[in-house]
């Protein structure tokens, strides 16, 4: 059975490498190395809490972190936020979902992709000067993948972007396009590099 934690806990994954699933609601933290087998899940809840997640320091991703919302009181939209210092590298799953309502979906810190990266609601890629290093596949479905300004995306040797009525959209953010697939879409840049 999933564990869950709510409202200023700590999940503590330094060291362990026993497959499990994790829900955190409410604002939480983080700490240690997400191994293969192993899923956190940052839950938002209709109608009654956002999530927002702080790591304080970098940290590998092998298994898989999903930003979602579940209904609540109500079926009302909610926000689910990841945040960290340093790099998340992210060699498993990545997943922004839409959920039972939606809510945005916000990525805060330097993230490098070796693994995949899906984008399935409304998400904004955060952080002052933060890199987007992507090496392997990002895919964006029926939502749009943006910045806020100051970022940097790297479409790497190795990456790809697909998306399937997605939009990628940048605003005062470099996009180098790099020896990456970028796809058919169009990628839309405003005031940006």
């Amino acid at each position: 059975a999933p564990v869950l934690l709510e409202n200023s806990s700590k999940l503590n994954l330094t060291g362990a490498t026993a497959a499990g699933t994790f829900v955190l609601r409410g604002s939480d933290t983080m700490t240690g190395n997400v191994a293969a087998g192993q899923s956190v899940v940052l839950q938002s809840v209709g109608c009654v809490t956002g999530t927002y997640v702080t790591a304080p320091a970098g940290f590998t991703n092998a298994g898989s972190i999903e930003l979602t919302n579940v209904k609540g009181s109500c079926s009302a939209s909610e926000s689910a936020q990841l945040e960290w210092s340093g790099t998340i590298t992210n060699t498993g799953t990545l997943t922004t979902a839409f959920g039972s309502a939606g809510g945005s979906r916000t990525l805060t810190g330097n993230l490098t992709n070796s693994g995949a990266v899906n984008i399935n609601a409304n998400t904004s890629f955060n952080g002052s000067s933060a890199l987007f290093d992507n090496k392997k596949t990002v895919a964006i479905t029926k939502a749009t993948f943006s910045t806020t300004g100051g970022q940097t995306f790297d479409n790497d040797t190795g990456g790809s972007i697909s998306t399937t009525s997605g939009v990628l959209s940048f605003q005062d953010t470099v996009f180098d396009v790099g020896a990456g697939s970028s796809g058919s879409a169009p990628v839309l840049l405003a005031n940006s590099s």
